[in-house]
């Protein structure tokens, strides 16, 4: 080990850390403060609030101020017992130029003795206190550390310390070193010296919560404008889009398929007769469970969701208008829920008015209409589960198509594979607390109301003079 050099600090091992950020609080404090109290075109009292500003929050000298009423007559008093204070620090050895010199060789050490493998060895001396003379190791990490604070923690017990030179990679904490005099301290051995290399786009990814929307199957390639030409689609086979990583297990692989855009908005008039559309075609789409269909609109097409019973020819009716009177609805068509009867299966309905279709959109599943409270109507959705909606939003009448998907089984591996799914092992795992109870009671009654503000878009004026 290398002799300690003959600028040591003058403090002990287990007041280091402490005793460099009070100097540097010190230095800080007299530095700043200095050039306002030589300052004549300052009032007293300017001074005084300033000395207060400049001392920082917690320490003896915040206390000594505070206690003082905030006047011109009690600064010249705050002062002197500032110098006071300031004279008992400097005689227990802490005088300004000393603890400048301690804190510039400190860095020094830093930037010139920093060393791969090997450990300095300090030789820690006391002057004002009733200790004996400690021995222990720090090596330049360990200043960096205590200098800059900024470490970050990596994997399998590595850590990373910023220094002025750049990052330095260091290996796990020891245990502890045991010296003579009983001391116990923990140090870090550097390993290397290197940049911190970023191996993925994203440094943290946040596993998606269970419902919350994404499924990381696949994202579809939208054209600006609407279309019922198959769009294409890339995979994800699972990964986050983002950084590339895995945050889907089970997923990939399956047939190709083509994405139908679906329009969602059953938009008609509020006055007059309904709007009259044509079923052109019924078609599955491997990207959802139920059947799509393809409809005339005067001289527009458009998809929509299949209903159970719906064939190539049927003419479907949509309008936002509530008569006195509920309306006798057909399988397809489109209407307020406040213009149908209590009893009517719905799908595809809107959240609020004019948003689209939003709930109930898997194969054979439908909502029930339950009762009219006032201007809300409440719908019992498949989970069971009653929303209270407007009843000015639209839905569909009808149950939806292919009823008999979530019933038929899968039948084999290989199936399963082309539905995109990656084989599992098949062990049992026992179900967690994030499944809930097995038996609990539903949710309330969740109103939905008038939907939320949109946010003001900025309008920039100018004046020409």
């Amino acid at each position: 080990m290398a002799e300690a050099k003959a600028w040591q600090f003058q403090c002990t091992s287990n007041l280091l850390t402490s005793t460099l950020k009070k100097d540097q609080t010190v230095l800080a404090f007299l530095a700043q403060f200095k050039r306002i109290h030589e300052n004549g075109s300052i009032e007293p009292e300017d001074k005084f609030q300033s000395l207060h500003q400049a001392t920082s929050e917690g320490s003896s000298a915040r206390e000594l101020v505070a206690s003082y009423p905030l006047s011109a007559e009690n600064y010249p008093k705050v002062i002197e017992q500032l110098n006071t204070k300031l004279d008992q620090y400097k005689g227990r050895g802490h005088d300004e130029d000393k603890t400048e010199a301690g804190i510039e060789k400190t860095q020094t050490l830093l930037l010139h003795q920093r060393s791969h493998t090997l450990i300095q060895t300090l030789i820690v001396k006391v002057k004002g206190y009733d200790v004996p003379e400690v021995k222990i190791l720090l090596g330049s990490d360990i200043l960096a550390r205590l200098l800059t604070g900024k470490i970050v923690e990596l994997d399998e017990g590595m850590f990373a310390v910023e220094t002025k030179l750049g990052w330095t990679v260091m290996g796990r904490r020891a245990t502890s070193i045991n010296f003579n005099t009983g001391n116990t301290i923990s140090c870090l051995n550097s390993l290397d010296i290197s940049d911190l290399c970023v191996r993925f786009k994203c440094r943290d990814v946040n596993v998606p919560k269970p419902g919350g929307g994404r499924s990381f199957r696949r994202i579809v390639n939208f054209p600006e404008k609407y279309t019922v030409k198959p769009l294409s689609v890339t995979n994800l086979a699972g990964r986050d889009p983002v950084s590339g990583r895995v945050v889907a297990k089970g997923i990939g692989g399956g047939i190709k398929h083509k994405y139908h855009w679906i329009d969602w908005i059953r938009d008609g008039p509020k006055e007059g007769p309904p709007i009259l559309e044509e079923v052109i075609e019924v078609l599955s789409d491997g990207c959802r469970t139920a059947d799509v269909a393809l409809v005339a609109v005067g001289k527009k097409l458009k998809y929509i969701l299949a209903t159970e019973n719906m064939k190539p020819g049927d003419i479907l009716k949509t309008s936002r208008y509530i008569p006195r009177i509920p309306v006798r609805a057909n399988e397809g068509d489109a209407y307020p829920l406040g213009a149908l009867q209590i009893g009517t299966k719905v799908h595809c309905i809107e959240k609020y008015e004019g948003t689209g279709g939003l709930y109930v959109h898997a194969a054979g599943t439908y909502g029930t209409i339950l009762r009219h409270v006032g201007t809300n109507v409440i719908v019992q959705l498949p989970s069971k589960q009653e929303f209270s909606f407007p009843q000015e939003c639209v839905a569909t009448v009808g149950r939806l198509s292919n009823i008999l998907h979530g019933s038929t089984p899968i039948g084999s591996a290989q199936k399963n594979r082309e539905l995109g799914n990656r084989p599992r092992s098949g062990l049992w795992q026992r179900k967690t607390g994030r499944h809930g109870r097995k038996i609990r009671p539903l949710p309330p009654l969740r109103v939905l109301g008038s939907p939320p503000p949109k946010p003001l878009s900025p309008i920039s004026l100018t004046l020409d003079i």
